[in-house]
């Protein structure tokens, strides 16, 4: 009965842990609302540019490019007006934003707008910004158009998720939980002998179980180790891969931890001198 309460306890613990990781990745990854990422104003600021393109508006767009750009804006202009797909986009989604700092050019935020137009045509535009006053002003910007291949597909969608992309999930979210909990047991539990082999041995999943989050393809790779047993990656404007690996390492250690305590007490125990006797009582040998 105890070992049920202390497991239930264990599993609560995990979901705190999860429910908080969920929270710092999400904050992690800058500003992030409606499913775009970027403050609202910048967005804003970068998606009427882009538009200012495609209505080939050349005194609006000569008036916000830095000014280290318009002694080429009669070169640059027709490129751009060129790379503009006809007809009105369909859908408008930062999905990536990045904020950098240089002595140079000061704080500068690029955003990465995907534009989905008919005719399965999609653009990518990133937009760099800098503040110019209560205002921003555009640095740069560079589009690149696919005509053969839709980016929507790629990108992380729950609602497009594979049938079994939610079980998956769960179990991302269930590895990385019990693997934070043991290192930050591991981390707390004091004279407990090699800490640091079980501190390596608990941050890396063991395996790698991978899947295509467009296609809802598996690879498993038995040689392989993952960091907190859990993780996602992207290459390009290539498809979600999501990976987890077995907590082999976290399992052990919460299931050892309280004879390794133990240990550690009697092994304390063990080090302490003897008490001494009680003197004898004087009186009574009389």
């Amino acid at each position: 009965m105890c070992g049920a309460r202390s497991v239930r306890a264990m599993w609560k613990r995990c979901a705190v842990v999860a429910a908080l990781l969920g929270a710092a990745a999400v904050a992690g990854c800058g500003y992030y609302s409606s499913g775009e990422f970027g403050p609202q104003d910048q967005r804003d600021y970068a998606k009427h540019f882009v538009s200012l393109l495609g209505r080939r508006d050349a005194a609006a767009i000569e008036k916000q490019l830095d000014p280290a750009w318009r002694a080429q804006i009669d070169q640059l202009m027709p490129q751009m007006f060129a790379a503009y797909p006809a007809g009105d986009p369909i859908e408008a989604r930062a999905f990536n934003y990045t904020v950098k700092t240089d002595t140079q050019n000061g704080t500068i935020y690029a955003l990465d707008i995907l534009y989905r137009f008919p005719a399965g045509k999609d653009m990518v535009a990133q937009v760099v910004l800098a503040n110019a006053g209560k205002s921003y002003i555009v640095k740069g910007i560079h589009m690149q158009v696919f005509p053969d291949v839709n980016l929507a597909r790629n990108e992380f969608s729950l609602q497009r998720a594979p049938a079994s992309g939610y079980l998956f999930l769960g179990g991302m979210i269930g590895a990385v939980a019990v693997s934070l909990w043991a290192l930050v047991a591991c981390i707390r539990s004091r004279g407990i002998r090699r800490k640091w082999l079980w501190i390596i041995f608990i941050v890396f999943g063991l395996g790698k179980l991978t899947l295509n989050w467009a296609s809802g393809e598996f690879f498993l790779q038995p040689l392989a180790v993952v960091l907190l047993s859990a993780g996602a990656l992207r290459s390009g404007f290539g498809p979600w891969t999501m990976m987890v690996g077995l907590p082999i390492g976290a399992t052990i250690f919460l299931l050892r931890r309280k004879s390794l305590v133990r240990n550690v007490q009697e092994r304390k125990t063990e080090g302490k001198p003897p008490e001494p006797s009680p003197a004898p009582d004087a009186t009574r040998e009389k």
